[in-house]
């Protein structure tokens, strides 16, 4: 007996790295590796179990500050209708296309980097939790030491 998995659904957004949405972003969905073979257009897709596909940005975000993205992406969904590294919930799977800003600072990734710390939605496992405070301790230490250190050069002066 074989079972169809059916209404398979992907779900394309194109986010900051803040993971909130940017507008404008559009995607295709293709058979092959080349992209050459077009199935849909959008950022919800069907998509059949036991098969591979490759999304490519059609159009990149309204907000001209952040880059299109040019890599292709090899989705695969599995006998049970799941995508590889994409998250899942109410039947519909879900990747996150980031972009950065074409003029992205240091400053920028720093407060990127700790508002995902804190605030990332595909974070809140037990594990991570526990990492995560470690990791802040880690973080306090660290900028204690840092300025142990340039007090330590000021009073030397």
């Amino acid at each position: 007996v074989q079972f169809r998995v059916a209404n398979i659904k992907l779900s394309v957004r194109g986010v900051n790295p803040r993971h909130e949405d940017l507008a404008g972003v559009k995607y295709g969905l293709y058979n092959d590796v080349n992209c050459t073979s077009l199935v849909s257009e959008g950022s919800m897709f069907d998509v059949e179990p036991n098969k591979t596909y490759y999304l490519k940005e059609l159009s990149g975000p309204s907000d001209s500050q952040f880059e299109k993205y040019n890599d292709v992406i090899k989705i695969v969904v599995n006998g049970e209708g799941k995508v590889e590294n994409a998250q899942y919930a109410d039947g519909i799977n879900t990747i996150e296309v980031i972009h950065h800003k074409k003029e992205e600072t240091v400053i920028d990734k720093v407060e990127d980097t700790i508002y995902n710390v804190f605030n990332n939605p595909y974070t809140k496992t037990e594990s991570f939790k526990k990492t995560k405070s470690v990791g802040i301790y880690l973080l306090l230490i660290s900028i204690l030491s840092a300025l142990g250190i340039i007090v330590l050069k000021f009073r030397k002066n």
